[in-house]
């Protein structure tokens, strides 16, 4: 096993493939879980060996909201309490430096951006009539923003799927379609009353997980059908996940259950009581599911456990799981590990642990004090034709 020590820097059309899964570009991680799927999923093998840290720096003054990589830039924002400065900070991929920022000063909320096309979109809450969602260029240059319903809330992020914006609002719960390139409303669609959710995008459809799981048309709004789950736990109005599938079932957990919901037959196919939470990864075939503490990996027919993995004894998994075709990287609120997918043993340890992001190469972690950190973890890509893609 090796350690790499880090350093710090002071300066409804559902198809029956069982296995269809979009996969997200290798070389960004512009949205929650890494794109409008939310799998968490990259297709690449990576090369732990290889891996070295690059940079450390402040990109907050405490725990971050939302953490993304695009276009040569680290993308941040903090969980702000009406504190005095929440901004948006941009840092360079290559050495951690500070680009620019955007700071929306004393607010109840900024919430995890989401890039395309070289712009920034995210959104701020601080009640009626004082919610935007906002749109920046990547160099900083602000666009617009644009008001949208809210009360006191937080959000885990827009999609951007064809120049269009889907995400999660509302004043008393819902979805909204803005136009990517003007900030224009196309459709508000209500919702039970839920925050800390993003839209998932799945065969030309949104799935929207509340207290329920709703599937919606794009084009119009219409929710196509509403599944509700008969076990239901009750535990706050934020499930602080969003959906993944697989064919036709979405996959979220919910009082301990990882629970499977059969999009076709509109209601819930099963539910495992695992001790499960946080936000299900997948690569398509299978189920990657924080359980008791532990890394699970699970078959999703039926939930029963192909293997699993714990950073040690006393420890447990924390935060968000990336997956690769060779790795699972996963920390534990101390360190952050590359886990060997055939071997199931740890191949490298990794000063560090935060909400995760990977992209250009490089795995980004961001920590409850702000710190950011960044290691150069390639993928075999550029093996094959003298570019890493």
């Amino acid at each position: 096993m090796n350690k790499i020590f880090g350093i710090i820097v002071t300066v409804f059309v559902l198809t029956g493939n069982t296995n269809v899964l979009r996969a997200e570009s290798s070389d960004r991680w512009p949205m929650y879980q890494g794109g409008p799927e939310h799998s968490g999923y990259v297709p690449q093998l990576l090369m732990p060996s290889l891996a070295h840290p690059l940079w450390a720096i402040a990109g907050q003054a405490g725990q971050p909201s939302g953490l993304a990589i695009s276009d040569g830039l680290v993308l941040t924002t903090p969980y702000t309490y009406f504190r005095t400065s929440a901004p948006l900070v941009a840092q360079s991929i290559v050495d951690g430096s500070i680009v620019w920022s955007a700071d929306f000063g004393s607010i109840y909320s900024v919430n995890q951006p989401a890039v395309d096309n070289g712009v920034i979109y995210l959104q701020t809450s601080d009640n009626e009539g004082a919610t935007y969602l906002h749109a920046y260029l990547v160099d900083g240059t602000f666009l617009w923003r644009a008001p949208f319903g809210s009360q006191w809330e937080r959000y885990l992020g827009p999609i951007v799927v064809n120049g269009q914006l889907y995400f999660d609002g509302g004043a008393y719960g819902g979805i909204y379609s803005f136009e990517a390139a003007n900030g224009s409303q196309d459709w508000f669609t209500g919702l039970p009353q839920y925050d800390s959710w993003s839209p998932t995008w799945h065969n030309g459809l949104l799935l929207a997980y509340t207290n329920e799981i709703d599937v919606i048309a794009p084009g119009t709004g219409l929710v196509i059908g509403t599944i509700a789950d008969p076990n239901y736990v009750w535990n706050g109005y934020s499930p602080n996940q969003a959906a993944v599938a697989i064919g036709n079932t979405a996959f979220v957990t919910n009082g301990g259950r990882l629970v499977a919901v059969d999009l076709l037959g509109n209601k819930v196919a099963w539910g495992v009581a695992i001790s499960a939470s946080g936000q299900v990864a997948t690569d398509g075939q299978h189920l990657f599911v924080i359980a008791g503490g532990a890394l699970t990996v699970r078959d999703p027919g039926n939930g029963n456990l192909a293997w699993s993995w714990v950073p040690s004894p006393s420890s447990s998994v924390t935060n968000n799981i990336i997956v690769t075709k060779n790795h699972v990287v996963a920390g534990d609120g101390t360190n952050t590990y590359l886990v060997d997918r055939t071997t199931h043993k740890t191949v490298a340890t990794l000063s560090g642990s935060g909400m995760l992001a990977y992209g250009q190469d490089t795995l980004v972690i961001a920590d409850s004090t702000g710190m950011v950190t960044a290691y150069y973890l390639p993928t075999d890509q550029m093996f094959h034709d003298g570019f890493d893609d």
